[in-house]
C-alpha cells in the first residue's frame, strides 16, 4: 500500500511519505560501534550517539552527535584537528524526511565545506572553522578538545521530569586516524 502510495504521491506532485517508524530495543548502556560509533537506544524511539568517525585527512576527522525521536532527528556535526587537539561543534542540524522540499542545513553546509577544503589539500583550521560556525549558529558552536566528554540528548519521553542524555567522549576518533598525533 505504501508503495502504491508513494507512486500515486510522485505522479501527482504531492510529497511522498518518507518515514516508517520502526522501533528499536531500548538498550540499558551505550553500544559501540564501528569506527568510534556509539549508540544509546534510551526507548523504543528515542536514541542518542555518536555516528562513524570520518577521516577527512590532515589530521581533521569529524563525528556527529545526534538524538532521533521516530523520524525527526538532529545531528551536531564535530570537527576535531587531531594536530592541535582542538575540536568545535558547528552546531545543530535538523533532518526531518517529512520536509523533504526544504532547503540544505546551512550547518550541514558547512560540514560539507570543511570536507571539501581538506580534500582539496586546503584545510581549515579549528579558528577559521569556529568563526564560519559563528555566522550560522552562533549559539550551536561550542569549543571543545579531542579528549573532551560530551553531553547529548535533549528529547523529553512522555511523563517523563527530564530529557534522555548519555555522555560520550570524543578520545577515540584521533586515536582510530591519527594515533601518533594523540
Amino acid at each position: 500500500m505504501q508503495r502504491a502510495l508513494a507512486a500515486v504521491c510522485v505522479m501527482w506532485g504531492a510529497p511522498a511519505l518518507a518515514c516508517e517508524l520502526v522501533p528499536g530495543t531500548p538498550s540499558p548502556v551505550p553500544q559501540r560501534m564501528a569506527q568510534c560509533g556509539v549508540v544509546y537506544q534510551a526507548t523504543d524511539f528515542i536514541r542518542i550517539g555518536l555516528s562513524k568517525a570520518k577521516d577527512l585527512g590532515h589530521g581533521l576527522v569529524r563525528q556527529d552527535a545526534y538524538e532521533s525521536a521516530g523520524c525527526t532527528s538532529t545531528h551536531d556535526p564535530i570537527i576535531m584537528d587531531c594536530n592541535t587537539g582542538r575540536a568545535v561543534v558547528l552546531g545543530s542540524a535538523l533532518h526531518d524526511p517529512m520536509l523533504a522540499d526544504t532547503p540544505p542545513d546551512p550547518v550541514e553546509q558547512l560540514a560539507n565545506r570543511v570536507a571539501k577544503a581538506a580534500a582539496a589539500g586546503q584545510p581549515m583550521t579549528i579558528d577559521a572553522i569556529t568563526a564560519l560556525a559563528q555566522a550560522v549558529d552562533p549559539a550551536g558552536v561550542v569549543a571543545l578538545t579531542t579528549r573532551s566528554r560530551i553531553t547529548v540528548g535533549s528529547i523529553r519521553p512522555a511523563g517523563a521530569a527530564r530529557p534522555v542524555t548519555q555522555t560520550f567522549g570524543l578520545g577515540c576518533a584521533c586515536k582510530t586516524f591519527y594515533p601518533a598525533l594523540h
